[in-house]
C-alpha cells in the first residue's frame, strides 16, 4: 500500500490555506489592539472575519484536493513523462551548466547590490537609484542563482540513490564549496524571509522526492521550525537596535516570533473585501500576461507590467503604496466569479498532479527534470498569498528556463537503461506471489 505524501501539493497548499486562512483568521480575531501594528487595518472596507467567505476558501481548496487525487493528470501525464524519462543527466554538461549558470547569475546579483547599495541588514544598505526598467530584467537573471542551486542539489540527491547516476568529485566540490556559501551570503544580505525559506523548502522536497521519503514528523517539524525560530531569527537580525533591545524574555521572545509571521499578510482581509464586494473590485490583470512573461523584457521593451497590486491597494485603501493583494482564491474570483473560480481551483488540482508526475516521475525512478519540480513548487505556495498571473507567469517562466537548462546538460539513456526499471507513473503496481 502506498504511503500518504505529506509533502503533495494538497498537503502543502492546506498548510498555507490553514496559515493564512485558520491562524491568520484567529490573529485577526484576537489582536484588535490598535498598538499591535497588522497590514489589515490599511483596508477600509474590513468589517472583521466573514464566515461565508471562510467556508468558500475552504471548499476552493477542497475541490482542489479532489482535482489533484481523481486519476486525470496522471493520466494525461503519461506521454511526456515517456518523453522526459528517456533522457538523463550528462555527466560533463550537467556539471558545466549549472556551473556557468550559477557564475553569471551571481555576478549580476553582485553588480545589482553594488550598484544599488542594497541589504536588509540595517547599517549597510544605502540606495543609489532605482532599478529602471530598462535593467529591471536583471533581477531575474540573478534570480537563476536558485535555478543553478535547484539543479545541483537534485543532481546530488540522486546520485546518492543505489540506482542513481553519479556524480562528480568537482561537482560535488563546486556545489558545497561554492554556491551553498555564496547563495546563502546572497539570502542573509539580500533576500526575503520567504525566498530564504523556499529556497530551505527546495532542499527539502529534493531530499524527500530525489533521495529518500521524509517521515511526516520531520515536515511538521520543519515547518515549525521556519515559521517560530528561523524567520523570526532573521528578522530580528534585521531589525532596529531598539526593536532587538524590547525582547529580554522567552514569553517576549514568543510574543515577537508570532508578530513576524501575522503582521504582514493580508490574504484572509484582501479575500474577504473581495469576496464581500465583487461588482465593485478592480478589474484584474489579463490572463495573456501569463504567457506574456516568459517574454524577457529586453526582448520586448513595451511589454505591460502587472499592475492590479497597485490598482486593488487604491481600491482597498486609498494608497497605492500598501501593496495590497486579493490573494489567489480572490484574483481567480475577480477572473472568474464564484462558480468559475471554483472550477479553476479543481483543475490547478489536476495540473499540480500533471507536474508532479511529468517532472518528477515516481518514487522508484525519479526523473532529472525533477530540480524544475521543486523550484516551482514553493512559487505556487508564494501565489496563495500574491494572486494568480503574475505569479503563476513566474512559474511558467522557470518551467520554459529550467526545460532549457535540461535540454543543454542531458543526453539520451541508453535502450538498456531505458528497459532496466519499469515506469509505473505513480500508480501501484501488485505483484502476485
Amino acid at each position: 500500500m502506498r504511503k500518504f505524501d505529506f509533502l503533495s501539493p494538497p498537503s502543502l497548499f492546506g498548510g498555507m490555506y490553514l496559515y493564512l486562512f485558520g491562524l491568520g483568521a484567529i490573529d485577526a480575531a484576537l489582536y484588535q489592539n490598535t498598538d499591535v501594528y497588522r497590514v489589515w487595518r490599511y483596508f477600509s472596507a474590513w468589517h472583521g472575519i466573514s464566515l461565508d467567505a471562510l467556508k468558500y476558501i475552504w471548499f476552493g481548496f477542497a475541490l482542489f484536493s479532489v482535482g489533484y487525487y481523481l486519476p486525470i493528470g496522471r493520466v494525461i501525464a503519461i506521454l511526456p513523462r515517456k518523453i522526459i524519462g528517456a533522457f538523463t543527466f550528462d555527466e560533463t554538461r550537467s556539471f558545466v551548466v549549472p556551473a556557468a549558470l550559477f557564475v553569471a547569475a551571481i555576478y549580476v546579483q553582485i553588480w545589482l547590490s553594488q550598484r544599488f547599495y542594497f541589504s536588509r541588514i540595517p547599517g549597510l544598505s544605502s540606495t543609489r537609484g532605482q532599478l529602471t526598467s530598462d535593467i529591471s530584467f536583471l533581477a531575474i537573471v540573478g534570480d537563476l542563482v536558485s535555478m543553478a542551486y535547484a539543479f545541483s542539489i537534485w543532481r546530488f540527491m540522486l546520485s546518492r540513490r543505489p540506482d542513481g547516476s553519479k556524480m562528480s568529485i568537482a561537482a560535488k566540490w563546486f556545489l558545497f564549496g561554492v554556491i551553498v556559501p555564496l547563495l546563502a551570503a546572497s539570502l542573509i544580505l539580500t533576500a526575503s524571509r520567504s525566498k530564504i525559506a523556499f529556497v530551505m523548502f527546495a532542499t527539502l522536497l529534493a531530499y524527500h522526492y530525489g533521495y529518500r521519503r521524509v517521515r511526516a514528523r520531520t515536515v511538521v517539524i520543519a515547518g515549525l521550525m521556519v515559521l517560530a525560530v528561523i524567520s523570526p531569527m532573521i528578522a530580528l537580525l534585521r531589525a532596529p537596535k531598539e526593536e532587538k533591545q524590547s525582547i529580554v524574555s522567552l514569553v517576549a521572545m514568543a510574543s515577537y516570533s508570532w508578530e513576524v509571521v501575522f503582521r504582514r499578510t493580508t490574504s484572509l482581509e484582501g479575500f474577504t473585501v473581495t469576496f464581500e464586494n465583487l461588482e465593485s473590485a478592480p478589474e484584474p490583470d489579463p490572463l495573456w500576461l501569463l504567457v506574456g512573461s516568459t517574454v524577457p523584457r529586453v526582448l520586448w521593451q513595451d511589454k505591460p507590467f502587472g499592475t492590479l497590486m497597485e490598482r486593488f491597494s487604491i481600491w482597498a485603501s486609498g494608497r497605492a503604496e500598501t501593496m495590497l493583494t486579493p490573494s489567489l482564491p480572490g484574483e481567480l474570483l475577480l477572473h472568474f466569479s464564484f462558480a468559475g473560480s471554483l472550477a479553476a481551483m479543481f483543475f490547478l488540482g489536476i495540473l499540480w498532479r500533471f507536474a508532479l508526475v511529468t517532472l518528477i516521475g515516481s518514487e522508484n525512478r525519479p526523473s532529472a527534470t525533477g530540480f524544475i519540480y521543486i523550484l516551482i513548487l514553493p512559487v505556487s505556495l508564494q501565489a496563495i498569498e500574491n494572486g494568480f498571473v503574475l505569479e503563476y507567469g513566474a512559474l511558467l517562466r522557470s518551467l520554459m528556463v529550467g526545460l532549457i537548462v535540461f535540454g543543454l546538460a542531458s543526453r539520451p539513456r541508453t535502450r538498456s537503461a531505458r528497459m532496466a526499471i519499469p515506469e509505473n507513473h505513480g500508480m501501484v503496481v501488485k505483484v502476485k506471489k
